[in-house]
């Protein structure tokens, strides 16, 4: 059968469809056990399991043996503490860092902070190896387990003494995202106490995930993924692929505008069948650890591989707050009797909700609802069908010639 023009341009715009379907298309969960057979899954998530713990029980030995090291605090007052096995130019990045986040520290804090920085070489717990992370400098947090008590965070640190290791290997501990970040919920404490019973349920059951950043002097940018760094096909064509990838889709409606959706991403936290692994998770009563690093967070490649609820700028939703309403109504927020809704409801005059749609917006851009073509798969489109145009044109006249 002649592929005739008419046929040609049927063809066009058949494979039109096909692209446009391939770019508008669902994305799908990934999976990384899809070749697995259940017992095979088993045993992977009975080694992962296994690795928690030996990580947990570090954690325990650590706190453990910083708290023999340090002995009891002689006054009322924050302090900053190093091991003392950190080569000389460790620790001067080190001391930069603890400088750099004493800028936004308050003069008499509320309640003190332990800041120590350890040297962790440990590898293995009890023959069980322990998980590994990007980065070089990973906080753990001993929040204060009764009323007047001490905040501690463990700043476990890895140094390497490989000389082809490039000089700034440790620079990504002196910008403003580390400092913002490196005493977490301890800098909330720091400066407004201990949170009121409700605030403190929350907190604890989910609520840490808002509030990572404890910096309210930074004013953090707007998320700019860096959407070619893999070439995913949706990623170049999709604009807004990458917040898309980063959120849920309750999360996502909420960056579109949706005040109901923030309200219900920031009050109740992700449902159960969402199966996001937290960021930060409360355990052993008062043990917060955290599953990056503090020079990571920004990277695509994490947030490409690790949705959140609200995205990868949802860790500052706490400390955004207390920077638009100011230090004075957030401490009577957090130390409210009231729940999180109705203690912002009365001190900001608007709703939870309402506040974090804004905060959406100045943080990731605006967003598309519902479905729509944008104008790169437009293009594409176009580009396809002149392709597809030009060709059956060059083979007509071939034929004609002929």
């Amino acid at each position: 059968m002649a592929l005739t023009f008419s046929r040609w341009l049927g063809l066009a715009a058949i494979l039109c469809g096909v692209a446009a379907i391939a770019i508008l298309r669902e994305p799908k969960e990934r999976s990384n056990n899809s070749d697995l057979n259940n017992f095979r899954r088993r045993e992977n998530r009975a080694g992962a399991h296994l690795n928690n713990a030996a990580e947990r029980l570090r954690i325990l030995m650590l706190i453990d043996s910083v708290e023999r090291s340090i002995g009891r605090a002689p006054s009322a007052e924050s302090r900053v503490l190093f091991a003392r096995n950190f080569s000389p130019t460790v620790k001067r990045v080190l001391s930069g860092l603890a400088d750099n986040a004493a800028v936004s520290r308050p003069s008499r804090p509320l309640v003190p902070v332990d800041l120590v920085f350890v040297l962790d070489t440990a590898h293995e717990v009890r023959g069980t190896a322990l998980k590994g992370y990007f980065g070089v400098l990973k906080v753990d947090y001993v929040l204060p387990a009764s009323t007047p008590g001490r905040c501690m965070a463990i700043a476990r640190v890895k140094e390497f003494r490989n000389a082809y290791l490039p000089r700034g290997f440790y620079s990504g501990l002196l910008g403003d995202v580390a400092r913002s970040q490196l005493l977490g919920p301890c800098g909330f404490y720091e400066w407004f106490g201990a949170p009121g019973p409700q605030i403190d349920r929350w907190l604890r059951t989910g609520g840490w995930d808002f509030g990572f950043v404890s910096a309210w002097d930074v004013v953090y940018p707007k998320w700019q993924p860096r959407r070619f760094s893999y070439g995913s096909f949706e990623e170049v064509f999709l604009h807004d692929w990458a917040v898309r990838a980063a959120t849920t889709p309750r999360g996502f409606a909420c960056l579109a505008g949706s005040v109901a959706a923030c309200d219900s991403a920031l009050v109740h936290g992700p449902p159960a069948q969402a199966d996001l692994s937290p960021n930060t998770q409360l355990w052993s009563a008062n043990i917060m650890s955290t599953r990056f690093s503090m020079d990571f967070t920004e990277s695509w490649y994490f947030w490409r591989h690790a949705r959140a609820e609200l995205g990868p700028r949802q860790l500052t939703i706490l400390s955004e707050i207390a920077r638009t309403l100011g230090p004075d109504r957030f401490r009577r927020i957090w130390q409210s009797n009231q729940s999180l809704r109705e203690a912002f409801q009365a001190e900001a005059g608007m709703g939870i909700g309402e506040w974090t749609r804004e905060w959406a917006g100045r943080l990731y851009g605006a967003q598309s609802r519902g479905p729509r073509l944008s104008l790169a798969s437009a293009l594409l489109g176009v580009l396809l069908s002149l392709i597809a145009i030009g060709f059956a044109l060059a083979t007509v006249q071939r034929r004609r010639v002929a």
